[in-house]
């Protein structure tokens, strides 16, 4: 792919484009397989569609929106806002933007700029209590005697994405932050395909899945509407239309995932009311870029013919993962932030700055090229809360009491979201950090017991504990920062018994044993009982046909339940038998050579050790003859290497065994 034109630009538009296929029988440049890997999730099938959807006016680093409390308040859309805590603000609304109000200035600067902005404190837990509140706006609470509280914004991105995983169930959502979500479309849209176009439901001709599709059929309307589609555009209009009729079925998927971004999205305005941006683009990195593209309350599709052109438009700064220390080293180094001007830059020449692995991974990047996958995130491993104190506490463990009891309060409502109280998850150890800034950071721990209901109660008597070890202390009074944190949450596996669950006893056992007895003659050849083990089961294990998506193909539709039948034939390996997807031959195949090159060498390994040659004989000695010579100790030797009374000389070899030279 070569670089962009200095001229290259980027338009959007919102339009409907409508395919005209050459004539019925042609054919795409797409074949089978690609439908094959879209239905999978895929990272290398060319019709994966990844959107980006996040939340107007959120902050990531903590998680405070404008627009949840513009929605608590009742406040209009038009009206400045935004939302402070302490004296730093940490989420601004668009209109206070257009005043020119950005996060991180304080509220008396805010107040200058736009005098009729409305500052709004977040919620706060006070010292000694179990709940958090607002403030009556009246004042602002006091630092020394507040913590902040991120719960109502934690609520709300929850309800968020559930409606995410309502709308689309067969989505892979990834939650990138609080206000930010990935969403791998990949599965929806094969099905979209297969229910809105039977001619790509049929099984490939002569099961080669290798062929190519059929092309879009004639009439195929794209709807774009409501999208700001990114175009690689030409240099007059009558070019642009030509590329935007040239589509393919990488096009037809990537407006059927911009149909359901958009469905996304007014789906959380209808029942939440907020507004959303999006990208919509073929991985992650693009569809990052494309969420910010057009704000608020829009979204950008990147469609493939479009990212370099696109990713022009950006210094490659601006890219996930190359804004800090590395990019900064790579833009030193060659001296340019401009991404075209670095796609002349070579392999070999970012291999000189950098790792290998890293060098590859820029040269990629800034190509458009990301193959990382949407992973649903596992459950939170570790909480944390923690408060820093100004004036420091004095010399009271009750002070400090206090806070403990917020610290628990915290950390239980969201060990509660988290399935821990209900008991389907569970947390090992309580950790306490007492912070003094002449000694530093005194840590205190102990394992939460396995057994038992987690409860504040519980976590509150560890906690005391804890505190009670680290206050008495020479050196940690006055206190500057204190913290609790539970960690090592993990699921909590259904139907796990003790072993005396397994066990028997008393009049049981007698019977049991009887029974043992009475059928001893009746046990089962000794041929019968032995279990043949593949000794390619200690490395490698054939390869089982498995539904990816974890859920054994229920996310289909009913609906496509016969078509999906037709499009997923089977074949049968004639080498072991086992049913694999049509398509995946090549890769069995492969797993049989693999295993054939696995037991060559173990072959190979074997024989080596069979021929190694024994040290050679010290002269005068005759090979498997004793010091005490004497024709019996050969012969025993030949016996199996017995002695005389029929024991096993240790200094003999039996028949098969080499000594090895060390």
């Amino acid at each position: 792919m070569s670089p962009p034109t200095a001229t290259a630009t980027v338009t959007t538009a919102t339009a409907t484009t409508v395919v005209e296929a050459e004539d019925a029988q042609g054919r795409s440049k797409f074949n089978y397989r690609h439908l094959q890997q879209l239905a999978r999730y895929s990272v290398d099938s060319p019709f994966r569609v990844v959107a980006l959807v996040d939340l107007d006016a959120f902050y990531v680093r903590y998680g405070c929106k404008a627009q949840c409390e513009m929605k608590r308040l009742g406040v209009s859309p038009e009206q400045p806002l935004a939302v402070q805590q302490w004296q730093n603000l940490i989420a601004v609304n668009y209109p206070s933007r257009e005043k020119g109000v950005s996060r991180h200035i304080t509220s008396a600067e805010a107040r200058k700029l736009c005098p009729d902005i409305q500052l709004v404190h977040v919620a706060t837990w006070k010292a000694g209590k179990t709940t958090w509140s607002y403030g009556d706006g009246s004042s602002e609470p006091d630092m020394a005697t507040s913590k902040a509280c991120l719960d109502p914004y934690r609520a709300e991105s929850k309800k968020i994405l559930s409606i995410f995983q309502s709308v689309c169930p067969n989505a892979r959502t990834e939650r990138a932050s609080i206000d930010e979500s990935f969403l791998d479309l990949s599965r929806d849209i094969h099905d979209q395909l297969l229910l809105r176009y039977p001619v790509l439901r049929g099984a490939p001709p002569d099961g080669d899945y290798a062929a190519l599709l059929p092309a879009p059929p004639k009439g195929v309307v794209l709807n774009w509407s409501e999208s700001h589609l990114v175009t690689n555009v030409g240099e007059d209009e009558e070019t642009r239309e030509m590329l935007m009729e040239e589509v393919d079925w990488d096009d037809v998927a990537m407006a059927i995932g911009a149909e359901i971004t958009r469905g996304l999205r007014d789906e959380v305005f209808t029942q939440l009311g907020y507004t959303c941006s999006a990208g919509v683009a073929g991985n992650k990195m693009i569809a990052k870029l494309g969420a910010g593209f057009k704000k608020p309350n829009q979204q950008s599709v990147v469609r493939p013919s479009a990212v370099e052109p696109f990713l022009a438009t950006f210094k490659f700064t601006k890219i996930r993962n190359l804004g800090g220390k590395l990019g900064t080293q790579i833009a030193e180094h060659f001296k340019t932030e401009s991404l075209t001007e670095l796609l002349s830059v070579s392999l070999a020449s970012f291999q000189s700055l950098l790792s290998d692995d890293t060098a590859t991974w820029v040269y990629n990047t800034i190509r458009g090229h990301d193959r990382s996958a949407v992973e649903p995130k596992s459950g939170i491993k570790s909480m944390l809360s923690a408060k820093s104190f100004r004036d420091p506490l004095p010399s009271s463990i009750a002070a400090a009491q206090l806070w403990i009891k917020v610290f628990i309060a915290d950390i239980c409502s969201r060990l509660e979201d988290e399935g821990v109280m209900d008991g389907r998850r569970r947390p090992k150890t309580m950790t306490i950090s007492f912070t003094n800034k002449h000694s530093g950071s005194r840590n205190k721990q102990v394992s939460i017991p396995p057994a038992g209901k987690i409860g504040a109660e519980m976590l509150a008597r560890l906690a005391e504990g804890l505190l009670r070890q680290v206050a008495g202390e020479p050196g940690v009074w006055p206190c500057t920062g204190l913290s609790l944190q539970v960690a090592g949450i993990q699921d909590r596996e259904e139907g796990n018994r003790g072993i005396g669950a397994f066990l028997i006893k008393g009049d049981k056992a007698r019977e049991a044993n009887k029974r043992l007895g009475e059928g001893a003659a009746e046990r089962l050849p000794t041929e019968e009982k032995r279990r043949k083990v593949d000794i390619a089961g200690r490395f490698f294990a054939a390869p089982a046909p498995v539904h990816e998506d974890g859920g054994g193909g229920g996310g289909h539709a009913q609906a496509l339940e016969a078509t999906a039948a037709d499009a997923q034939p089977t074949f049968r390996c004639p080498d072991c038998g086992a049913e694999i997807p049509a398509g995946d031959e090549d890769e069995h195949k492969d797993w049989h050579f693999a295993r054939s090159l696995m037991l060559e060498d173990r072959a190979a390994t074997a024989r080596e050790r069979v021929t190694q040659v024994a040290p050679p004989v010290p002269k005068g000695k005759a090979s498997g003859s004793s010091s005490s010579g004497g024709a019996g100790a050969g012969a025993g030797a030949g016996a199996g290497g017995k002695g005389k009374r029929g024991r096993k000389d240790p200094k003999k070899l039996e028949k098969g065994q080499r000594k090895l030279a060390f």
